[in-house]
């Protein structure tokens, strides 16, 4: 799997609500990996915060929101092909 938490692929519509992650031991791959969605929205996020390892790795997302997750930024996003958070 290309995250240590989900891996989201050809999805419109979809909603994260005040999840919280936590792993085993260290894992340097991103939480999540939304890939081809549509309209996703990311709220109250608590994942582990490695350095140099993203919370997001984006491709080819649109309508992207992501409020209040540890360690990321808010963020509102139109379009993207690859972008990470």
């Amino acid at each position: 799997m290309p995250s240590q938490g989900f891996y989201v692929r050809n999805v419109k519509g979809v909603p994260f609500d005040n999840i919280v992650i936590r792993a085993a031991k260290e894992d340097r791959r991103p939480t999540f990996v939304p890939d081809d969605v549509q309209d996703a929205d990311f709220f109250r996020i608590n994942t582990p915060r490695i350095a140099d390892t993203p919370v997001f790795a984006l491709h080819n997302v649109a309508e992207l929101s992501v409020h209040m997750c540890k360690g990321v930024t808010d963020t509102q996003l139109a379009r993207v092909d690859q972008k990470t958070l």
